[in-house]
């Protein structure tokens, strides 16, 4: 009996090893392992039992909103949808995370970089891919990677078709989400030991460091009104 089990489980486990290998792409795969997720940050961070925060490789959607130039908000409410999605196909399942040869093992703010590998028509794809492919994310540029003239190629058809996230009807939704917090105070500021005024953009570096005494210390809603009140930019890196 025990050696019918042992020829079962030797099978199964075959098994798995060659549908990993035929369904994997070998020259992305460094590393793999399975990790249990426990939580969804948003699209693109996850937290992942034995690897803590992962970033996954290499898709930019936009974020619900991000200070666009110094004159006005821009809104990305279609980015939401890129969240439900992850937590569909992500949260609390057991997921199989990858490196990429051709990308850095770890990222800012102490996430690891990571495919994360879904189950999408019977073969294993990145979930960046399957976002990608369902027009909620964009390519980020500025870093290599295996699937990156793939991903290219699909943003381009995306563009030309003006799909979800740069369709028209995203806009509009942009724009109804930006007019409904055009009060939105969130302009730090900070007077430094030499008495010079900073202030702080949310698209500014330190921006999370910058603290603020809420009990005292009121925001700017604008930054010309900062600058009234002889505040500077702060200077990026």
């Amino acid at each position: 009996m025990k050696k019918y089990l042992f020829l079962i489980w030797s099978f199964l486990l075959l098994s798995w090893f060659v549908y990993f290998i035929v369904n994997v792409p070998k020259k992305v795969i460094l590393w793999c392992t399975y990790n249990y997720v426990e939580k969804v940050y948003d699209w693109d961070t996850v937290l992942a039992k034995n690897l803590w925060k992962v970033r996954l490789l290499w898709i930019d959607t936009p974020e619900t909103y991000v200070f666009h130039g110094l004159k006005t908000y821009k809104f990305y409410w279609c980015g939401e949808r890129a969240k439900e999605l992850a937590k569909q196909k992500l949260a609390w399942k057991t997921i199989l995370f990858c490196t990429d040869k051709l990308s850095k093992d770890k990222w800012n703010y102490g996430r690891k970089l990571r495919y994360a590998m879904i189950n999408s028509w019977s073969k294993l794809i990145p979930f960046g891919l399957y976002l990608l492919e369902n027009g909620d994310t964009r390519v980020y540029k500025y870093a290599p990677f295996k699937y990156k003239e793939q991903y290219f190629a699909i943003e381009k058809k995306l563009k030309e078709e003006k799909q979800w996230v740069w369709a028209k009807s995203c806009f509009i939704q942009d724009q109804q989400v930006r007019q409904k917090f055009s009060s939105w105070c969130d302009i730090k500021w900070n007077i430094d030991s030499k008495w010079e005024k900073y202030y702080y953009l949310p698209a500014n570096d330190f921006y999370s460091k910058v603290k603020i005494n809420k009990s005292w210390e009121k925001l700017f809603c604008d930054y010309k009104k900062a600058e009234q009140a002889w505040f500077t930019r702060v200077k990026e890196k």
